[in-house]
């Protein structure tokens, strides 16, 4: 009788690596590839994905359905076949059980709910302490339900057609700009390609290959350095909200523009010497970066007298004496400390005089264009704002418009 297991195929140089179902028959192995890939660490060789993993339940579960399918294609495939070659069983389990599965890509694996399986993601974005995620997909699952009006939506609902006229819907009972609907409609993409990758969804049903997404260009607020100077130069009183705002916002800046949510966290332990040590709480990318005199200069009007406490938060926002073990009850403290800040450098906004509406992440968009201004090569900006991959950059810095060629102009003709 033909043995069926998982086997991981290791790759030399690679982080993940692809799962395969494995038949075994006559000393001789086929292999059907899952589409899943795992790091090494996340699987256990006796062929289940460790509770590590932020899926592994789920895709535990999905394994389990995919081994139970084909066991039960291999004793019909028996029945009507007393010899059998591993090159036949391998052809009836991939066009029946594991790729196209016959018995269920007709009427069961069409009729899986969406709603379900967001819902599914959603408790894992919780679990991993993705809160911004975890509550910017239930927006969008609530925006859907309120189209929708029913209980369940079936992916095989979700069509061309649909999509184009949930578009219609956001736009006229929502309100939502073109860019809005787009970052929507990203959000149920992604959920679509998860649940084809995991095999619970059909390729064929997959509706955005012929829907185009609205968007409409837009480019990224920004503050000039004669900008940042003015708001250097706004007079606070110590002690105030107004002047933690300021310090917070220019720290940010001049620390190759932090996000607000990695430096109302940093604490006197992330500072040795004159470096600033953290993770980027986006990407887990572990930052070292040498502080400048104006970022050490912010840092002193903190500095408390005496010894240094390294669970004390830098910047007053949070507090050292509050538990935030809890991921939803600190997610919730960051996100409104970040409408605090944002409403207080409104009142700097108008004191120092500048056009530009400004919030935090204005900060991040500034450095970057300095940064661009001063001509660095784009691995060196890549690098300098923590993106894992150059495209990003080159994306988020077209957002930023063209200023920095103006200085190009000057050189071409001076």
């Amino acid at each position: 009788m033909a043995k069926l297991s998982y086997y991981l195929k290791k790759r030399k140089g690679k982080e993940k690596h692809p799962l395969y179902l494995r038949i075994t028959h006559n000393r001789k192995s086929r292999y059907i590839p899952t589409e899943i890939y795992l790091q090494e660490k996340h699987w256990n060789n006796s062929g289940e994905v460790r509770k590590t993993h932020p899926r592994g339940k789920h895709l535990n579960n999905h394994l389990t359905r995919k081994m139970l399918d084909a066991q039960t294609l291999l004793l019909k495939l028996k029945e009507r076949d007393k010899e059998l070659d591993v090159g036949t069983i391998k052809e009836v389990i991939e066009n029946g059980g594991i790729q196209n599965n016959e018995e269920e890509s007709g009427d069961e694996k069409d009729k899986r709910d969406f709603f379900e399986f967001a819902e599914d993601v959603r408790d894992d974005f919780k679990r991993r302490g993705k809160y911004q995620r975890w509550k910017n997909y239930g927006t969008v699952l609530n925006k859907v339900r309120d189209y929708w009006s029913e209980e369940e939506l079936e992916f095989k609902n979700i069509t061309v057609t649909f999509l184009r006229k949930l578009e219609t819907f956001l736009m006229d009972d929502y309100g939502n700009k073109p860019n809005t609907v787009k970052n929507n409609m990203k959000k149920i993409r992604k959920l679509f390609n998860d649940a084809i990758r995991e095999g619970l969804v059909s390729r064929e049903l997959y509706p955005f290959r012929d829907y185009t997404m609205p968007s409409n260009p837009v480019q990224k607020a920004k503050l000039s350095t004669d900008e940042i100077k003015q708001l250097e130069q706004v007079e606070t009183e110590k002690g105030t909200r107004l002047y933690d705002t300021q310090n917070i916002f220019l720290f940010a800046y001049y620390c190759r523009g932090m996000r607000f949510r990695d430096v109302v966290n940093l604490k006197w332990a992330n500072i040795k010497e004159d470096r600033l040590n953290y993770v980027m709480s986006k990407s887990g990318k572990r930052i070292s970066l040498k502080l400048i005199p104006q970022a050490l200069e912010i840092l002193n009007n903190y500095k408390p007298e005496g010894k240094v406490k390294k669970d004390y938060f830098i910047f007053p926002f949070l507090d050292h004496r509050k538990d935030y073990s809890d991921s939803t009850y600190y997610e919730g403290q960051v996100s409104s400390k970040n409408a605090l800040v944002n409403k207080y450098l409104k009142k700097l906004q108008n004191k120092a005089s500048i056009d530009e509406n400004i919030s935090f992440h204005i900060a991040r968009h500034s450095f970057a264009q300095l940064a661009n201004e001063q001509e660095l090569r784009l691995n060196e900006i890549q690098e300098l704002l923590g993106h894992s991959d150059v495209k990003t950059t080159m994306k988020y810095l077209k957002t930023l418009g063209g200023n920095h060629l103006d200085n190009s102009m000057e050189k071409i003709f001076n």
